[in-house]
């Protein structure tokens, strides 16, 4: 995989412009598997015609089945290139940055400042019970760690899962999660061989699993891979703090 930006030392972009990007090509996912990647830029501003800085975070929904996406580095030098740059209003900063990351990636996203950031449903903690019953809640796993594969920086996160199954393996799946510690996958890779795992080995049912790991550079990742075509919405409250 070449890439321009990671792993080096890059100079300060003085004006956004879509050669700052870089792509990486996505494994084949499972056609049946429905999805998006959330990733949220709190590092972001530009300036208005009175030369303002307009300052919000970013919300861009990736869609999970494109052959490339971006570059996570790539994308934050992108982004801190718009400190000197004017715009009448928001709308022509998202048309921007989507016309930029087309030019590169060949993907339409959607972009929009950030609103969603937790979870709505009431949550179950996964334990290390040989099996827990299921209430119809998220479960999740506090403390998933997995390892960048280009830098060998450790990535961290929390991984929720959502399942139809009356009774789970917790132990089992307690394991399999924490087996993540070396693993030298992205972010979305990381999800796709969780869901692709739980639904064929543990045979969990209606299964949705979404990883919200912590920012590095200003920006965080959180994929969603579902049996069914699901909206952020249905999963986020619109709120941010």
């Amino acid at each position: 995989m070449k890439v321009k930006h990671l792993g080096k030392s890059n100079k300060q972009f003085l004006k956004p412009h879509f050669s700052i990007l870089d792509s990486i090509k996505r494994y084949n996912a499972a056609k049946s598997i429905h999805g998006v990647d959330i990733w949220n830029a709190y590092e972001f501003y530009y300036l208005d015609y009175d030369f303002k800085p307009i300052h919000f975070p970013l919300e861009l929904e990736f869609p999970s089945q494109s052959k490339y996406t971006v570059e996570s580095k790539s994308l934050k030098l992108y982004l801190n290139s718009f400190y000197k740059y004017k715009a009448k209003s928001n709308l022509e900063i998202f048309k921007k940055i989507q016309t930029d990351i087309f030019k590169v990636c060949k993907i339409q996203i959607k972009i929009s400042e950030l609103k969603y950031n937790f979870l709505t449903q009431k949550n179950t903690r996964l334990k290390k019970y040989k099996q827990q019953s299921n209430s119809n809640n998220y479960f999740f796993f506090d403390g998933f760690r997995s390892v960048c594969p280009v830098t060998n920086q450790p990535d961290f996160g929390k991984i929720y899962f959502k399942t139809s199954n009356k009774k789970i393996p917790s132990e089992e799946i307690f394991n399999y999660l924490l087996s993540f510690q070396e693993h030298n996958a992205f972010h979305e890779t990381c999800i796709e061989e969780i869901y692709h795992q739980f639904e064929s080995h543990f045979l969990l049912q209606n299964l949705i699993v979404i990883g919200k790991f912590m920012r590095r550079g200003g920006i965080s990742i959180n994929p969603i891979r579902s049996f069914k075509p699901i909206s952020k919405s249905m999963i986020f409250h619109e709120q941010y703090q």
